[in-house]
């Protein structure tokens, strides 16, 4: 088959095959309907039984194909509306991947370079002695203080709208570094932030309209979108609920920085791009066309998507040379001795995790609107199930 064919009957296998789970679920104990059963099992809590809860979404990716897809739970309590598959979720710092991406897509045509310093595209940041690169801030090197921690000390409230401007200025007014860069590996948010504003700069389009032409609609992840102006209604998202006393109260946030979170979307669409990260991982084209219009090339253009899932899943080093078990908005460690590919986030009542482990063409994710879900430890259980059904 051409390669373009063939990306597209992946990517359209991954648009349908959910439906067709019976017929993928190869080798599991007592056939495929047990296999699902176990899976709702995992998600026993959240389906019902006593009061309504909120809940997760789940979908298992296999060889580019959605096997099973399920939602359990409530979206909005108020109005008893279920979580469905096609049920939209803020994935916070999972959101961080498609920066990457974004960032790793303009270095591929040229348009900077990942050892430019941060402040080439952001001159208002204080100077620190030595510079300060992209690729440091991709990895989480920086050794900047995190712009969430900042606004907080600074008596911001969640419920307050905080936006681009007042995250910039909070990082102008605060010389001082953690520890000096690229020495040490120290997770936060402000890096992602930040090259979300390099995006701007160096485009003129924000990350919500860059990361829209060049990677959801690329891929056809039509449900998905980076959420910058929260007066804009979202609809078909969850309600974020967070455990309170009688049960669940809403979550509230009307914080509007991108970059290190922002990205709203379901399980199918995510299939869909751990589908084509897969397909470029393993060696393939990596270009997207499932977008219905007529086989677009994908997200990495003349680049190729096996050279963009590279430079993710490569990790990133200390300045000593030490590997770190992070590469560009991707954690990279083993689940039970196989390599794992995975993010999780979590943000006021909201929960994530896109899990893939590339040994076995095997991907889950789980998003949620319950604070206390655990989504990552659900994906797990369900990644063990699927490992079990395929020995």
């Amino acid at each position: 088959m051409a390669p373009a064919l063939a990306v597209l009957a992946v990517l359209a296998g991954v648009a349908v095959a959910w439906a067709l789970a019976a017929a993928a679920c190869r080798g599991a104990p007592g056939g495929p309907a047990a296999l699902a059963a176990r899976v709702d099992a995992v998600f026993g809590r959240f389906r019902g039984g006593g009061a309504p809860s909120p809940g997760c979404a789940v979908a298992v990716v296999e060889d580019g194909r959605v096997v099973l897809a399920k939602g359990y739970g409530f979206a909005d309590l108020r109005r008893r509306l279920p979580i469905t598959p096609r049920t939209l979720f803020d994935i916070a710092s999972a959101s961080k991947q498609f920066t990457a991406a974004s960032v790793l897509l303009l270095a591929a045509r040229g348009r900077l370079s990942l050892d430019d310093d941060i402040r080439r595209y952001l001159p208002e940041l204080p100077r620190h002695g030595a510079a300060i690169t992209l690729r440091q801030l991709l990895h989480h090197t920086s050794g900047l203080p995190n712009y969430i921690d900042l606004l907080v000390k600074a008596g911001k409230r969640y419920e307050e709208v905080t936006t681009d401007d007042d995250a910039l200025a909070a990082l102008a007014g605060a010389p001082e570094l953690l520890f000096p860069s690229g020495t040490a590996f120290r997770y936060n948010d402000t890096g992602y932030f930040l090259l979300s504003l390099v995006v701007k700069r160096v485009t003129g389009e924000s990350l919500r309209q860059f990361a829209a032409e060049n990677l959801f609609a690329p891929l056809g992840m039509t449900d998905t979108r980076i959420v910058d102006d929260l007066t804009r209604p979202v609809p078909g998202r969850a309600v974020p609920y967070a455990p309170a006393a009688g049960g669940f109260e809403p979550e509230q946030t009307a914080w509007e920085q991108t970059g290190d979170g922002g990205v709203n979307s379901n399980v199918l669409d995510l299939a869909k791009w751990e589908a084509w990260l897969d397909d470029g991982a393993s060696g393939g084209s990596g270009a997207a066309g499932a977008s219905g219009t007529g086989g677009a090339a994908g997200p990495a253009g003349a680049a190729g998507g096996s050279s963009l899932a590279a430079a993710m899943t490569t990790p990133g080093t200390l300045a000593d040379g030490q590997p770190l078990a992070y590469g560009a908005g991707l954690f990279l460690d083993r689940f039970h001795g196989l390599r794992r590919v995975h993010h999780p986030g979590s943000w006021r009542g909201f929960g994530a995790e896109t899990m893939r482990l590339p040994d076995r063409h095997l991907a889950v994710i789980t998003l949620c609107n319950a604070s206390d879900a655990d989504p990552e430890g659900l994906a797990e259980q369900v990644a063990e199930l699927y490992l079990d059904a395929g020995r």
